[in-house]
């Protein structure tokens, strides 16, 4: 397991170096959405893969070989309960010490995510519901600041008062429609499992503000004008705390909002940047996945068959001796 955890590092890292030198600042935020979750299902990919070409056959025939053996590879080394032989590892080896810490942070981190959902529960317990078309308005009054998570939208009574508040409602509104808000859960539960990788951490917060900035530009797009958005989003104070998990009207720094909103978008030419990511994934592969074998045909003489001295017939054994 520990040389699994330290490749999906190793392809992690290499991923977000390339994101955050590359596409970080350009505005095709679709593309580097869908760039950053790629990039966290590969780095757990590469390393599970094992593709082994002979030097001897066709690449076509070593790959379908390769695939077929690495799909029962990873069901019977990844998914099976493991079966000891013989033999048992020392309890003090430095393996089972780290296998020991990384369940002991996956169980600390699940603790978080629980924590989030007991209190999603308890907030919908103390709020008013409404029916708003295809989505859900529960209005409470603690001080969390206006939020949506599912198909729900949670805000705060004296929030609806607000000038801004319309904004806000069409702000989570969108976030709902762009499939956001059960991306965010699943961050939470993909840095619970590899909670040790700083990487991961990172692309979740980058995914974050692409939430932000995705949801800013589609409003400007369907016709909301841009200063008056603008002056919302400067006019939104943080006085009440923010719901971990959730997507929040403020949750990215405003500073960097409002400089993706005025930015021009990108080009043509500028997205060609993605053009990187290719051959930084066969790289990726060739180097964990890929073995080279030179194997070597051997034959077996054919012998022919001896019966056991006990299996002859008794007549058979009698004309011989005679």
């Amino acid at each position: 397991m520990l040389p699994f955890l330290i490749k999906t590092v190793i392809c992690s890292g290499l991923f977000y170096g390339l994101y955050y030198f590359l596409l970080r600042k350009e505005t095709f935020f679709h593309l580097n959405r869908l760039f950053l979750l790629v990039a966290l299902l590969f780095s757990v990919i590469i390393p599970l893969l094992h593709i082994s070409i002979n030097l001897e056959t066709s690449v076509a025939e070593s790959l379908l070989y390769s695939l077929v053996n690495g799909t029962k590879e990873f069901f019977f080394v990844y998914l099976l309960d493991e079966v000891v032989i013989y033999g048992k590892a020392s309890p003090f080896s430095w393996y089972n010490i780290v296998e020991k810490v990384y369940f002991i942070g996956i169980f600390t981190f699940s603790i978080r995510i629980f924590v989030f959902l007991y209190r999603l529960l308890q907030l919908r317990w103390k709020s008013r519901k409404y029916k708003a078309g295809n989505s859900h308005l529960f209005v409470h009054e603690l001080p969390y600041t206006a939020f949506s998570f599912g198909n729900a939208i949670y805000v705060n009574k004296k929030e609806m008062q607000a000038p801004y508040f319309r904004v806000i409602w069409q702000h989570e509104l969108m976030h709902i429609k762009l499939g956001h808000t059960l991306e965010s859960f699943l961050l939470e539960v993909w840095c619970c499992l590899f909670w040790f990788n700083p990487f991961v951490w990172a692309m979740k917060r980058q995914l974050k503000e692409l939430h932000e900035y995705q949801v800013d530009r589609q409003l400007i797009q369907e016709g909301m004008d841009s200063v008056v958005y603008q002056q919302h989003l400067l006019d939104y104070t943080l006085d009440g705390a923010a719901f971990a998990a959730a997507n929040n009207f403020a949750a990215t720094a405003l500073k960097n909002r409002i400089k993706m909103l005025t930015k021009m978008q990108a080009t043509f030419w500028q997205k060609t940047k993605f053009a990187f990511v290719l051959p930084v994934l066969l790289l990726l592969v060739f180097v964990f996945s890929v073995d080279f074998v030179d194997s070597v045909e051997t034959t077996v003489p054919k012998t022919q068959n001896i019966q056991h001295f006990d299996q002859l017939p008794a007549d058979s054994l009698t004309t011989n001796l005679e």
